[in-house]
């Protein structure tokens, strides 16, 4: 009866019909403790996977469908016990990143088997990952002033436990505070050849060139951005996830033009509401996004909104949806 109850009060609160609405605009994470952190959409199928950074449950869901189930329970025989960042590469394995455990796993979607798991040096936190198309997985260091990389040789080894290997170290000018949470979202620009990584403490996002691993941070103006959490990007636009919840009344999604050679951009608009709830990241699901309210700081003070949520956000320019944002 009470669950009855709160998945009309759900329903009610997000204006969601079987009969008047054509696309599934929300998903509700079973439990109290589910902070979901990473999200990530598999190509060619109707599925997506988020995760809890507390528990390490991973869940399944439709984007047809109001219902998630879970795929991989927290404390799994995998010892995944954290999950932030994922993505499911063109060969439909799921690659999570574990947070402060230190550890990347690669997961095959289709036997739900661990394929590899991968560890970094102590003092990590893993937070969010990209696939460039050459198959190399590139991994932000939320701690240590490092991006790691998990080449195709490396998932073609069959050692499933294996060092995570550093492609660059992370030196000036990209501003790196111990003890705070700097590096996070990640994104491959679409020539290949560069990273965007966000860096969350000094709300700046740097270039990284893969040939020179030379580092430059992109200059907007004299536009101040949010803190960039998770990151996307398709051809020239860039969205980037606020973290920081203090910068705004609403939670809301950065929208910039970058274009070759990534050193500069345009702040475009900010895009507002549509049910997100402190978010930490995205994913592309034709050209909406699934949003991951992971309500950060929430676990801390012990009073999350509940249910923890996935939302549809709409990347349409209107009036309601986004705003010019104030130089």
């Amino acid at each position: 009866m009470l669950a009855s109850i709160i998945t009309t009060l759900f329903f009610s609160l997000f204006g969601l019909t079987a009969a008047a609405q054509p696309k599934t605009n929300a998903w509700a994470l079973p439990g109290n403790n589910s902070f979901p952190e990473g999200i990530a959409r598999q190509a060619r199928s109707p599925y997506f996977y988020t995760g809890s950074w507390i528990t390490g449950t991973i869940w399944r869901g439709n984007v047809n469908k109001p219902d998630v189930e879970v795929f991989i329970p927290g404390g799994n025989e995998f010892n995944i016990t954290s999950a932030s960042g994922m993505k499911v590469t063109k060969d439909n394995n799921l690659v999570v990143a574990g947070a402060a455990t230190g550890k990347v796993f690669v997961i095959c979607l289709e036997s739900q088997q661990l394929l590899h798991r991968f560890q970094a040096p102590e003092g990590a936190l893993l937070n969010d990952l990209a696939v460039a198309k050459n198959g190399n997985i590139f991994i932000t260091d939320s701690f240590l002033p490092k991006l790691y990389v998990i080449t195709p040789e490396h998932l073609e080894n069959e050692s499933v436990d294996q060092e995570l290997e550093t492609f660059a170290k992370l030196e000036a000018p990209f501003e790196h505070e111990t003890g705070q949470f700097n590096s996070n979202g990640i994104v491959v620009t679409d020539d290949q050849e560069n990273v965007l990584i966000g860096d969350y403490n000094s709300h700046a996002i740097f270039r990284l060139c893969l040939g020179s691993k030379t580092i430059t941070k992109v200059d907007f103006g004299n536009v101040a951005i949010g803190s960039p959490d998770g990151m996307l990007m398709r051809g020239n636009t860039l969205y980037a996830v606020n973290g920081d919840s203090t910068l705004d009344t609403e939670a809301f999604i950065d929208v910039f033009d970058i274009r070759k050679p990534y050193t500069t951009g345009k702040h475009v608009r900010r895009i507002k509401g549509q049910g997100m709830l402190l978010p930490s990241t995205a994913a592309f699901d034709g050209n909406d996004l699934l949003v991951a309210n992971f309500q950060i700081g929430k676990a801390a003070t012990a009073d999350p909104t509940l249910p923890f949520t996935i939302v549809r956000v709409s990347t349409k320019k209107s009036r309601t949806r986004g705003s010019r944002m104030p130089a």
